[in-house]
């Protein structure tokens, strides 16, 4: 049984309990009236003088006597009653107590076992975020450390852009970039970068391409990879979306 059934029975039996004491208090009043009565009648018949007179105040007083000692036992018995239902629901009280003390336990019990728990997660959210922070951390680095090689082996081989390399795009070919860079945005879509900083910054290619040289768009491109996918893609990734907008594959430039 549930504290608040054992609620609901403590409150029907207070009401119990009140309409028994109403009954008590009318008894007791009924009893204050008899005596009354019964006590004019005896200082009536101690007044009168002819037999009659007083064989009459004595019936009166006998009847009264036996009314006086009905309502006396209906005294005795509304007594009892109130004080075994103040006894049921003293007894009733002491089980509330015991319920509340028991359901605050388990309550109690289920705060400790939460805290525990959230203090656990927590822990596992915080491992969890520390070995993302190393994995993006060795990403970052594998792209620096790519772009930087490229860097390092254009400078070594004193590699100078042809004219070729400084031309512009034909409006043909800015089309053909555009549908690339199309292709590496859906990719985006894929595995969920669709809102990220990376797909902007991609997108802006389209836009360049119109304007800038080869040599340049292959710079900007691979600029744009290291500076915002080191957090979001692979170095693989990033090679192979650098070979589809620009067309040229990184190991080979690298050598």
């Amino acid at each position: 049984m549930s504290s608040l059934t054992t609620k609901s029975f403590i409150d029907r039996e207070r009401r119990s309990l009140i309409n028994l004491e109403k009954t008590l208090h009318g008894h007791e009043s009924k009893k204050l009236v008899a005596d009354k009565r019964i006590t004019q009648l005896r200082q009536q018949l101690n007044r009168a003088s002819s037999a009659n007179t007083i064989s009459s105040y004595q019936r009166q007083i006998q009847t009264k006597q036996t009314e006086l000692n009905r309502i006396n036992k209906s005294i005795t018995d509304a007594r009892k009653k109130v004080f075994d239902k103040q006894a049921q629901i003293n007894k009733l009280n002491d089980k509330l107590a015991r319920e509340l003390k028991s359901e605050q336990a388990k309550v109690d019990a289920l705060i400790k076992k939460q805290r525990h728990e959230n203090t656990k997660f927590a822990k596992e959210q915080e491992k969890g975020l520390d070995r993302q922070i190393r994995q993006q951390k060795t990403l970052s680095k594998a792209i620096v450390n790519r772009s930087n090689s490229f860097s390092d082996h254009v400078a070594a081989m004193g590699w100078k852009p042809t004219a070729h390399e400084n031309s512009e795009y034909e409006i043909n070919e800015v089309v053909q970039i555009n549908g690339r860079i199309d292709e590496v945005l859906a990719k985006l879509n894929e595995i969920g970068l669709g809102q990220s900083i990376l797909f902007d910054e991609i997108e802006e290619l389209k836009d360049k391409s119109k304007k800038i040289s080869r040599k340049d768009l292959r710079l900007l491109t691979i600029g744009k990879l290291v500076s915002f996918g080191t957090k979001e893609i692979s170095p693989s990734q990033a090679d192979d979306f650098f070979k589809l907008i620009t067309g040229v594959d990184i190991d080979k430039l690298i050598g």
